[in-house]
């Protein structure tokens, strides 16, 4: 749907934070079996977001699971949301591989899955990235990360203020 332009948002109201501690509590045995520590830290004063629920909620569930996967054993994953100027940041920092810094480019490319990655997990289509990107640029948003191979990632999106 994505490619074809059949790719349609319905937005309404919902909180960020609300929609990233259902994921947290969807992953916990997941990350509890990875023996993965999840911590989450908003600011208290995030305000709602004008967006597709359900789409964000596939967002915010896409880099949780990554997170996890590409997480060194019993290595860390912390969630932060914090209130800028004109838009809410969502980020994720994990304590893993991190990806390869001449593979970063093509990271938010479909069926792309970094060379360092395919050892630690053999399941994924390699299209999660590229969806997250699209739903975020559809809604109004940016997505990105700063990585280090051996050390870990972050990844973010923006989201504009509801208004």
């Amino acid at each position: 749907r994505i490619d074809s332009g059949r790719f349609t948002l319905l937005k309404r109201e919902c909180s960020l934070i609300e929609l990233t501690e259902r994921a947290i509590v969807n992953f916990r045995r997941f990350a509890d079996a990875s023996r993965t520590q999840i911590t989450f830290h908003p600011d208290p004063d995030v305000p709602p977001i004008s967006a597709d629920y359900e789409r964000i909620a596939m967002v915010i569930d896409i880099l949780i699971d990554n997170a996890i996967r590409y997480s060194s054993e019993e290595g860390g994953v912390a969630i932060a949301i914090s209130r800028k100027k004109d838009h809410i940041r969502w980020a994720i920092t994990d304590t893993g591989i991190g990806i390869p810094e001449a593979q970063q480019k093509f990271i938010f490319q479909t069926f792309f899955r970094a060379d360092n990655g395919l050892q630690y997990q053999t399941e994924g289509t390699g299209i999660g990235l590229f969806t997250a990107r699209e739903i975020i640029r559809a809604s109004g948003g940016a997505i990105g990360f700063v990585s280090e191979e051996k050390k870990g990632s972050t990844f973010w999106f923006t989201m504009p203020i509801k208004s």
